[in-house]
Formats: structure tokens, C-alpha cells, sequence
């Protein structure tokens, strides 16, 4: 499919699917390709969204983060940094970065000591841009984003009301040029959810499988990378704010996931939008250990 012959693509995946008609991800796919995702980018214009970032001692990947969104389909979103107690020189770099943005309101938070992953959210979303706008979006400080990115979660977000998350499709940077990359995250189930005992389905077909297009599709999902992800306000304030007994960082994304679902509503994996993630969450260290 990468090679761009899809005739063969569909003939080697319907061939697969009716010797085994339990692989989902081939049906899903040959559904995506048979009636493909059509980003809409005038919704990055219509709707109001506020694009959230928080760093600790970052500088270089949050240079690279800031320049891969100022080159995406942005719209009129409102871009909010974060910088979580930094000592480096992330206040000059996100400064010098402003320029990127001249058609965005481009607000800059500075705190003086670093608050963790859930409180540094949930300081976002009281913003007073952030608080009123239509959608929120997460964006971690070391990825690099396709630049229909937003139009494509916009677009799915806006099929349904009931949609409360949308994620992405996580890849890790490629070991070698033109070399595929290969999968780092991509959507959570509950297999096991009872007294005691809670277990979660793999997040991705093994840490060596690279992405061949097989995962590009749109599903709905219990829990999707945090990288990237875009909320629905209105949804995000009845579900409440991110759990800051997960501090200092990991683990908050999913409860809020999952207290999505209770709630009602529903978690998407958009994986027409491919992001490269430069740290694995288990590489993560926003508080030094003593």
C-alpha cells in the first residue's frame, strides 16, 4: 500500500479477511479505503481551538515541535506554551518561535517551578482563551505533526457529538532514511475491567512492526495516544479535569480516557493522522528523582 499500489493492497487484504474474518484492522482498512477519510480544512477557521504545549528543560525538541506545527494547517487556533519550571533556554527558544505563528494569538506561561503533567493541563484549560474555546488540543513537546493534522481531527471530531477524544497513530522517528517507521502507540481496549483485576489490550502489533498502512483508519477506541489529542470543551468540562493523583506525569491521559467512556462518551482513533514521537512515555522524566 506504502508503494502506492492499492489494487493490490485490496486484492492481498480481502484475501486475508476471508481466511480470517476476526482481523479487524484489515476490515477497517479496506473500509478506509473503499470510502477514505476527507479532511475538511475549512473547519481550522470555523470552529475555535486552542492548541496547549508544556515542556521541562526541552529546549531543542520543543524547537523542532513549535516549527513542525507552524508549518501545519493551523487556522485560526491559539497556541498556549507552558514551560514547567524550565532552567534551560526553552523561555528564548518558544520566544523566538512566536514569529512562526503571525496570523495565531501566541501566549507564553512561565512558571517558576515545574507542577507535573496533570496540573500543568489542567492550568491550560483554566486559561481564559482555552476555557471558552471548542476544542482543546494536547501536543507534547517532541513531535513532529503532518500538516493536515487538525483539519483531519476536526473533520472526525465533527461527524458525531457524542465524540469526546480524538488521538493519533504514534510512530517512533525512523531508524534510517526512507526507511518505514515503526510503531510506537496507537489505541487501548479494557480486556479485563472487574474487582481486582484490570487489564489493558496491547497498545501496538509489537515494538518491531512498521507502520505499512495498515492502521490508517478511524475507529472508535477506549484510550488513544496522548501525544496528540484533541477534546471537545463542552464534554471535557462535564468529565472534569485530569487526575493530578497521577503527578508527577503517566497514566493521567488514560484515566481520563476511560472516565470519558463512563461517561458516556466516545474515544476516536484517527489514524489518518500519522505523528512521530521522539520520546517514548516510558523514556518521560518531567520531576528529577531524588
Amino acid at each position: 500500500m506504502l508503494e502506492g499500489d492499492q489494487l493490490s493492497a485490496v486484492r492481498h487484504y480481502t484475501k486475508a479477511l476471508s481466511m480470517d474474518p476476526k482481523l479487524t484492522p484489515v476490515r477497517l482498512r479496506l473500509d478506509e479505503i473503499s470510502s477514505p477519510q476527507i479532511p475538511r480544512p475549512e473547519l481550522s477557521r470555523q470552529r475555535s481551538v486552542a492548541i496547549c504545549i508544556f515542556s521541562w528543560n526541552n529546549a531543542q525538541m520543543l524547537k523542532v515541535t513549535l516549527g513542525s506545527l507552524a508549518e501545519s494547517d493551523l487556522g485560526n487556533a491559539t497556541i498556549h506554551v507552558l514551560l514547567n519550571g524550565c532552567s534551560d533556554d526553552s523561555r528564548s527558544i518558544v520566544e523566538n518561535s512566536r514569529r512562526l505563528f503571525p496570523n495565531n494569538t501566541f501566549e507564553i506561561i512561565d512558571l517558576p517551578v515545574n507542577i507535573g503533567v496533570a496540573p500543568a493541563r489542567n492550568w491550560l484549560l483554566q486559561l481564559p482563551t482555552v476555557y471558552n474555546s471548542d476544542y482543546v488540543v494536547f501536543a507534547d513537546d517532541d513531535i513532529m505533526v503532518p500538516t493536515d493534522w487538525l483539519s483531519r481531527y476536526l473533520t472526525c471530531i465533527e461527524d458525531d457529538p457524542q465524540i469526546g477524544v480524538v488521538g493519533p497513530k504514534a510512530v517512533s522517528p525512523p531508524v534510517a532514511p526512507g526507511e518505514a517507521p515503526r510503531f510506537q502507540y496507537l489505541y487501548r481496549f479494557v480486556s479485563v475491567g472487574q474487582e481486582g483485576v484490570f487489564k489493558l489490550s496491547l497498545s501496538e502489533p509489537g515494538s518491531e512492526s512498521t507502520d505499512t498502512g495498515l492502521y490508517t483508519f478511524v475507529r472508535q477506541v477506549q484510550h488513544v495516544m496522548g501525544c496528540l489529542i484533541l477534546l471537545r470543551n463542552s464534554i471535557l468540562r462535564e468529565v472534569g479535569a485530569f487526575d493530578i493523583r497521577y503527578n508527577p506525569s503517566q497514566v493521567e491521559d488514560l484515566d481520563h480516557d476511560l472516565a470519558t467512556c463512563l461517561a458516556g462518551y466516545k474515544v476516536v482513533y484517527c489514524g489518518t493522522v500519522q505523528v512521530i514521537h521522539y520520546r517514548k512515555s516510558s523514556d518521560s522524566i518531567f520531576v528529577k528523582k531524588p
